[in-house]
């Protein structure tokens, strides 16, 4: 019996490609490197930021990286360009009248706070399980692991809620259920939906 749902944030519970895409655009430009193309910033939407912030400037030193990293703590996210799905509120306030609901993201805290300010939802969650939370990101089972244990639920009581390949992993190897929410399918999933409505019905399913 599910007793818990754990919801990944970017490409879910926000649609934060354009935003994310344009804050790593600006972040380079502010750390002296030259603009990456929309494309090639945009590959790094499911990555933490350190691995984001590797991959476009492609610095191998520490050192560097985490200069940058330090600032982007500090640069504004365009928040405008956020968009909450439709039916998300209402699909939530549903759920939590009847499980626990958290959060497990690669974000910073920062970007959880993004989240809660453009969706006005903070109320719904009792757990939110950040980057600074782990030492090991997804696809590692650890920040799903954290967030069961302050849930108070076991791995069969759960399900995770994302949108990749890395949430899926780290799902199975959390043994935790997986509902896939995208408009692709990804071979695993043990559910596939692509709107908020169809959620709450195929957890009761579960």
């Amino acid at each position: 019996m599910i007793k818990a749902v754990i919801f990944d944030i970017d490409g879910v519970l926000m649609d934060s490609l354009e935003a994310n895409t344009k804050f790593f655009q600006n972040l380079l430009e502010k750390s002296g490197y030259k603009k990456p193309p929309r494309r090639e910033a945009a590959k790094t939407f499911h990555m933490t930021m350190w691995d984001a912030i590797k991959f476009l400037t492609k610095e191998k030193s520490d050192n560097k990286i985490r200069k940058i990293w330090n600032l982007g703590h500090k640069l504004r996210y365009p928040i405008k360009l956020v968009r909450i799905p439709d039916n998300s509120a209402e699909t939530l306030e549903n759920l939590y009248d009847k499980y626990k609901l958290g959060i497990v993201i690669g974000r910073i805290r920062r970007g959880l706070n993004i989240f809660y300010k453009a969706s006005k939802m903070r109320k719904y969650f009792s757990v939110a399980v950040c980057f600074e939370d782990y030492k090991n990101p997804k696809p590692h089972p650890e920040p799903l692991l954290i967030a069961l244990k302050k849930l108070r639920v076991k791995p069969e009581e759960a399900v995770y809620v994302g949108d990749a390949k890395t949430d899926m992993k780290a799902a199975k190897a959390a043994d935790v259920k997986f509902i896939l929410y995208s408009r692709k399918k990804l071979k695993g999933a043990d559910i596939h939906i692509s709107s908020f409505r169809e959620i709450e019905n195929k957890i009761s399913k579960l």
